[in-house]
């Protein structure tokens, strides 16, 4: 695509470029301390874990204090980058906690799962929708 000869597709790139620039600052000069405060996501164990997904699954919980920090605090980006944010440090945790977890079974990368458990998982999840279909 030749973005030379489209002055609206010069456009949208310079605002994203303002936008990313404006990002840029503000990691520079600091995000709020809050990113610090999340209780649930300070540190991995599996009790941690579990009440981070339920506070998560609450309906509405998650998105209402995301709004909230948003409008609270000092900030140069919009609300959708904002949430953008929000999800990309949701998603670190969750694969952090993931890795831990990973580690309390002593399996070496590349060996083959056993057939027990991917049974047990992918037959009890095969079970479960097909109920959930057949209802």
């Amino acid at each position: 695509v030749d973005v030379g000869a489209r002055p609206l597709a010069q456009a949208f790139l310079f605002l994203k470029f303002a936008h990313l620039l404006a990002l840029g600052i503000q990691i520079r000069n600091g995000n709020p301390l809050f990113v610090t405060g999340q209780l649930l996501q300070r540190n991995f164990s599996l009790t941690g874990k579990l009440v981070f997904e339920v506070y998560f699954f609450v309906p509405f919980l998650w998105l209402l204090r995301t709004l909230l920090d948003w409008a609270l605090l000092p900030t140069t980006i919009e609300i959708f980058a904002w949430f953008k944010i929000q999800d990309i440090g949701l998603n670190l945790y969750r694969n952090r906690a993931i890795n831990q977890s990973r580690s309390w079974f002593k399996r070496t990368r590349g060996q083959q799962r056993p057939m027990a458990p991917r049974l047990f998982q992918g037959g009890s999840f095969f079970v479960l929708l097909r109920f959930i279909l057949l209802l």
